[in-house]
């Protein structure tokens, strides 16, 4: 039995294992975020320390050796979001998908549908007992979450169908594709192509028996080479190579100002260390642009600070026990 299990591995009695997933849905913490890119803001809903505590055990023990596609670059360990673009990075056009509300959208059935077809990776074989404790410990009602640790797992996992499809299918096309969570990236050198690709993705989806997604209409995007080509959040410039983008740079450039003048605040400052780094992993020759602009001075002064959180705005909370 899992939860027999899960209470060897983790210390917890199986009594309190079952009493903790059958208040599950009742042990999350719900609040809303700006989100990094976009306007609008992003519902989390983060799980109590005991319910991450089993959430976290699903995701690493227990939910690990569901199949996931190679063409998914979400939640990967030592995958990044440059190699995720680099993919697309030489060809003209690009095109990508958005699925509506993708997290809330993938339900108990989905994950009991997920399960069952996967049951023979499992053993000894999965009980029904065993399939009522994941769903009420992986789920918020009845979905999954944002915030939770077996979400993205999960996420990875449930178009595994289609990203097999989708994968041979963009091969046939000429066509390369790839996935991160909720968007779907399809890029070629092929013109005229990737509004057939669109129709026929809209086509796949309406025809899957689980899980029920829609495409965002307002944040699918065609694009070229001639105009922004960003996969997940990277621009691709016009010469095919990778950049954080012209706004990012503002912003950097911004926040090193400040940072030279006294004015940026300990947790700011440590952001702005954390994401010179990355940015500079993208793109090398902004650092180089940087020194020259502002000397090296800031740059020996970030490197004696230590790591510091950097608090998002709230915009609503609330906490059920």
């Amino acid at each position: 039995m899992l939860v027999e299990q899960m209470s060897k591995e983790i210390g917890l009695p199986q009594d309190q294992i079952l009493k903790i997933a059958k208040q599950a849905s009742h042990a999350y913490k719900t609040y809303s975020i700006k989100k990094r890119s976009s306007a609008g803001y992003r519902t989390i809903s983060h799980p109590s320390r005991i319910l991450k505590l089993l959430q976290s055990w699903l995701a690493t023990r227990f939910l690990s050796v569901l199949p996931i596609h190679e063409c998914v670059y979400s939640y990967r360990k030592d995958i990044s979001i440059k190699a995720h673009a680099a993919i697309h990075q030489s060809n003209n056009y690009l095109l990508r998908v958005d699925l509506t509300d993708f997290f809330p959208s993938i339900t108990q059935k989905d994950i009991y549908n997920l399960l069952l077809a996967n049951r023979e990776l499992y053993s000894p074989n999965l009980t029904d007992e065993d399939f009522k404790f994941v769903l009420r410990v992986a789920c918020k009602g009845n979905a999954i979450t944002i915030g939770a640790p077996s979400s993205p797992v999960l996420s990875n996992a449930i178009l595994y169908n289609f990203d097999v499809i989708w994968a041979k299918r963009a091969k046939e096309l000429s066509v390369i594709y790839t996935r991160y969570a909720d968007d779907l990236y399809f890029s070629t050198n092929e013109p005229n192509v990737l509004s057939k690709v669109l129709e026929e993705v809209r086509e796949n989806l309406n025809t899957l028996s689980w899980p029920k997604l829609r495409i965002n209409e307002l944040k699918t995007i065609f694009t070229s080479r001639k105009r922004k080509r960003v996969v997940t959040g990277l621009v691709l410039t016009s010469t095919n190579k990778l950049s954080i983008g012209r706004d990012k740079k503002r912003h950097v450039k911004s926040l090193i100002h400040q940072f030279i003048l006294g004015k940026l605040s300990e947790s700011d400052a440590s952001y702005l260390k954390g994401y010179l780094s990355y940015a500079v992993n993208v793109e090398p020759s902004f650092m180089e642009s940087l020194k020259t602009k502002y000397g090296e001075g800031f740059l020996v002064e970030l490197s004696k600070l230590k790591y510091v959180t950097r608090k998002r705005k709230y915009t609503t909370s609330k906490t059920k026990k």
